[in-house]
């Protein structure tokens, strides 16, 4: 039996408080994601940032930097680079942004490529009344 490739899916990030910016990133597996669930549910994200939780930080953005693909990023004209270093440019909000937006596309039922029939018409042979003897 011949093997099949696995290959991640490249998910488009929903980032409605950031128009205009694009960011693409891979899937991981669910290993990594249950690696990964106790550092992103250690409040990293609140208000302030308790010591112990710092290697959960960088447990994430790790993570987060090995996924990610691509984004039209610039700063003062000059594109940042879509890489760990690029992340620790970041404004938090703006990384908390993403990293949630990342995690929801992987867990998300992917939305229809196009929307459903609107019906049309009626079919004349559905109309059609059929005699049952």
């Amino acid at each position: 039996m011949s093997g099949y490739q696995l290959t991640r899916r490249v998910l488009d990030l929903d980032l409605p408080a950031y128009p205009g910016l694009t960011v693409q990133a891979r899937s991981i597996s669910m290993g990594q994601v249950l690696d990964l669930s106790p550092s992103i549910e250690a409040r990293i994200f609140g208000p302030a940032i308790a010591p112990e939780n710092l290697p959960h930080l960088e447990k994430v953005l790790a993570a987060f930097a090995a996924a990610l693909v691509g984004w039209n990023l610039t700063e003062d004209g000059a594109p940042v680079d879509a890489d760990a270093d690029g992340l620790r440019a970041l404004d938090p909000d703006l990384f908390r942004t993403l990293v949630l937006a990342w995690i929801d596309a992987m867990v998300q039922v992917p939305r229809p490529l196009v929307p459903p029939s609107a019906g049309g018409e009626q079919s004349e042979e559905q109309s059609i009344p059929m005699d049952v003897s």
